[in-house]
């Protein structure tokens, strides 16, 4: 006797039906991978936060876009290595300091999350590349600019990990350790990684760019916490008498 209220539903139908949900799924995550890449590879972070607040404060970023500034820094002041017209090698920089995270996370993550961080490493090296650094600062306040470049840049990092890839350097190398240890965040990582790099900024500049660069990458790990949920665990739990109901789950 079936219980008054509950329709049966056919086997075949309910896999169906989860297959279905499943494909719609998967076109949802694509497109918001899309749409993740090209919001923040072209707008977030290098127009709007690198290349118009952070570089004109003489603020230095973390992560490996730090390290190719540093770089750059040395190729251009030590080994007096002469500029391109037009084109900052930090975008090149950026995309060679890159290549090895990518066989990495290719072994590593997947396959799917190593050709969308192609994508989005591209688009962000041809930006940082090319992409002209204003005169005037749009913030003059160095709190203000980094309060808000951090938010920002964050809030974009975060959309692109979400979406199932990454902008390079130690977002690579955060999704990489939060597979092999999951009590270990892509945020959490990064500033740990950004600490290293302003020690030794603390040897070549002044100790309050310093500061205020800390500060913005500070800020930035936190906000790309906030969005990205990949170390937030979920648990389902499905009451059925039907048979065959796991198998269409998994």
């Amino acid at each position: 006797v079936r219980p008054l209220g509950e329709t049966a539903i056919p086997h075949n139908k309910f896999s169906s039906l989860c297959s279905l949900l499943n494909r719609f799924r998967t076109e949802a995550k694509e497109k918001s991978s899309l749409c993740g890449h090209i919001w923040y590879s072209l707008i977030l972070y290098p127009n709007q936060n690198h290349q118009k607040i952070i570089t004109p404060m003489n603020l230095y970023n973390g992560g490996f876009t730090g390290m190719a500034q540093l770089l750059r820094l040395l190729f251009v002041n030590v080994f007096h290595m002469p500029e391109i017209p037009g084109v900052d090698i930090v975008g090149i920089l950026y995309f060679l300091l890159n290549l090895p995270l990518l066989i990495i996370s290719y072994k590593v993550v997947n396959k799917e999350f190593c050709i969308t961080s192609v994508i989005s490493i591209t688009l962000c090296s041809v930006a940082l590349g090319v992409m002209p650094v204003p005169k005037t600062p749009i913030f003059n306040d160095y709190l203000t600019a980094c309060l808000i470049g951090g938010v920002v840049a964050g809030t974009g990092a975060g959309m692109v990990l979400r979406a199932g890839s990454s902008q390079g350097g130690q977002d690579i190398i955060g999704v990489i350790v939060s597979v092999l240890n999951p009590n270990y965040s892509v945020g959490k990582i990064s500033i740990m990684i950004n600490i290293g790099i302003y020690i030794i900024c603390l040897f070549l500049f002044n100790i309050e760019i310093v500061a205020y660069s800390l500060i913005y990458t500070t800020i930035l790990a936190m906000s790309l916490d906030r969005v990205h949920i990949q170390n937030i665990n979920m648990q389902v739990m499905i009451f059925t008498k039907k048979p065959g109901v796991e198998d269409v789950i998994m």
